[in-house]
C-alpha cells in the first residue's frame, strides 16, 4: 500500500494512540472525522495494522517479565517450527522470536515467581522432546515501547508507552475475574472499538468502560496501541544488546530519552541486577542498523562497552498479557 501524505500523517500519529477516539484524533490532526476513519480502515485492510492492543504494566499485578534466550543444538527446520508452535501455545509466553544466529530463540515470559518459571521450563523440556539449552534468562526491571516516528519530523510527546519498575513500597493491584477478562481481551482480541469488544466478550459496554478506566487510573493499563507488521514497510527488526560498565540511574534516563527520540528504535528494556540494556530497532538493512550502533557509541562513548547485533527472523506471538485463563495466571490460589 502506497501511503498518501495525509495517510502517513495519520499513521505516525495514531500508532500509540489506539485508545483515542476518531473525533479527538481528527481534532488533533486538524482533519475531518471521516478522513481519519477511512485511513484506519485502510490500514487494517492492507494489514499494516494487525490489531489493537493495550500496554499492561504486569509488574503492578504481581507478574515478573523475563527475556530468555534458548538455543536448539543441531535442530532441523521442522524441529524449529515445532518449537515455535509449542511455545506460542503456552500461557506464559508473551512473545516468541526466532533469531538469525545458530537456531536461537528469544522468549518473553510472564510468570508469578521463580517456582512458576522453573515449572515452565520443566514442562517445555518434557513436551519438546529435543535437546535445548537456556543461554541466558534475565528478569526485566523496566521497559519502554515507542512507535515509529515519521522520518524528518520530531517525535510526538505521546510517542512512548512506559512500563516502570514497581516501587518497593507499593502493593500489587488485585485482579479479579472481570478485570482478567478485560485485560486478556484488550491484549489478545481483534476489535476496532470498545463497542465491538463488548459484544465479542459479552460484557456490557458500561462495565467494560468502567473497568478500563479503573485499571488505567491504577496504572495497570498504561496505554493503547496498534500492532504493526514491520514487513509491510520492508523493515528488518534487529536487537541490540548493549553492555555497560556503569549504567547509573542518570545514564539509564539518558539512554531512554535517546531511544525515545531515535526514529529507528522501537523498544528498550533494562534488567534486574544487570548493567546492560536491550534495544530493538526497525531498519532497512544492516548498514542502517550499524548507523544506530554508531549513534549509540557516539552519544554514550564513556558508558557503553560493546553493542551486539542480533537480527530477528520472525515473531510468532505478541501480547502484553498472554493469559486467557485466570486459574493459569493465579495458580493454585485461584481454585480455592
Amino acid at each position: 500500500m502506497k501511503l498518501t501524505e495525509i495517510q502517513r500523517k495519520i499513521l505516525y500519529a495514531v500508532t500509540l494512540n489506539a485508545g483515542t477516539s476518531v473525533a479527538e484524533l481528527a481534532r488533533m490532526l486538524k482533519l475531518r472525522d471521516y478522513v481519519v476513519r477511512r485511513a484506519l480502515d485502510a490500514f487494517f485492510d492492507a494489514k499494516i495494522f494487525l490489531r489493537r492492543s493495550s500496554w499492561i504494566n504486569t509488574h503492578l499485578i504481581g507478574l515478573d517479565y523475563h527475556v530468555v534466550h534458548i538455543e536448539l543444538p543441531l535442530a532441523s527446520m521442522g524441529a524449529r517450527k515445532d518449537f515455535l508452535e509449542l511455545v506460542a501455545s503456552t500461557e506464559e509466553a508473551a512473545a516468541v522470536i526466532e533469531l538469525s544466529s545458530e537456531a536461537q530463540f528469544e522468549l518473553r515470559l510472564l510468570t508469578r515467581d521463580s517456582v512458576h518459571l522453573s515449572q515452565f521450563f520443566e514442562s517445555l523440556v518434557d513436551r519438546f522432546k529435543h535437546p535445548l539449552r537456556v543461554v541466558k534468562c534475565r528478569t526485566t526491571l523496566e521497559m519502554e515501547y515507542s512507535g515509529p516516528s515519521e522520518p524528518g519530523s520530531s517525535s510526538h510527546p505521546w510517542r512512548s508507552l512506559r512500563l516502570g519498575p514497581l516501587p518497593e513500597a507499593s502493593t500489587p493491584v488485585a485482579v479479579d475475574a472481570t478485570d482478567h477478562t478485560v485485560l486478556s481481551s484488550l491484549a489478545n482480541e481483534h476489535y476496532l472499538n470498545l463497542q465491538q469488544l463488548s459484544r465479542i466478550i459479552e460484557m456490557p459496554a458500561a462495565t467494560l468502560q468502567y473497568r478500563i478506566a479503573r485499571l488505567e487510573a491504577a496504572g495497570v493499563i498504561s496505554g493503547h496501541f496498534y500492532v504493526m507488521d514491520p514487513k509491510v514497510f520492508h523493515d528488518m527488526p534487529v536487537g541490540l544488546q548493549v553492555r555497560s560498565r556503569a549504567l547509573s540511574h542518570r545514564e539509564k534516563e539518558r539512554l531512554k530519552s535517546f531511544a525515545n527520540r531515535h526514529p529507528k528504535i522501537s523498544w528498550i528494556g533494562f534488567f534486574l541486577g544487570d548493567q546492560s540494556a536491550e534495544i530493538y530497532t526497525l531498519v532497512q538493512d544492516f548498514d542502517e542498523a550499524q548507523s544506530v550502533v554508531d549513534d549509540l557509541s557516539t552519544s554514550f562513548k564513556d558508558v557503553i562497552d560493546a553493542v551486539h547485533m542480533t537480527p530477528q527472523i520472525s515473531f510468532s506471538k505478541y501480547s502484553t498479557y498472554p493469559y486467557r485463563k485466570l486459574a493459569t495466571l493465579l495458580g493454585p490460589a485461584a481454585a480455592r
